[in-house]
């Protein structure tokens, strides 16, 4: 899975937690934002929320300069921060996240998301347990980004 299809499936959640117009940003120059999307507090006022995506292997960690730089970014007054990451976070970039009230969803938070919401993955009967959905994932590259 590439960054951008990493992006479309964070995206997916997103949606299916009930944020409104929730959408990946452009390719080039997203500023460190890559999905902007709102959620509504008492059926009444939006609230900005911009997601940094970062789809890492194993042995990569979102590290506090990066953590930095989405605090840092250009965003919208009163946004909620939310860093998701198909790793991990090291402690340092955690601290942060916490002082500045960013949310961190990791692999782990990541999975549990995809499990409740049946993204990319079917409950199976037959073995009481959820398998992958190909046909889901498959569809996430069939998606240009403008």
């Amino acid at each position: 899975m590439n960054c951008y299809n990493f992006e479309l499936l964070v995206n997916d959640i997103l949606n299916q937690c009930g944020f409104k117009s929730s959408k990946p940003t452009t390719k080039n120059n997203d500023g460190g934002i890559d999905i902007i999307a709102k959620v509504s507090v008492l059926g009444e006022k939006s609230i900005p929320v911009v997601v940094q995506c970062k789809e890492y292997y194993e042995d990569y960690k979102v590290t506090l300069k990066e953590m930095n730089e989405f605090i840092g970014c250009d965003k919208p007054s009163r946004a909620v921060m939310i860093y998701v990451t198909s790793n991990t976070f090291t402690e340092p970039a955690l601290l942060r996240a916490e002082k500045e009230n960013v949310i961190t969803i990791d692999k782990n938070e990541l999975i549990t998301l995809l499990i409740k919401h049946e993204i990319g993955c079917k409950y199976d009967d037959k073995v009481n347990d959820y398998n992958l959905d190909q046909d889901y994932f498959d569809s996430l590259y069939e998606v240009d980004r403008d």
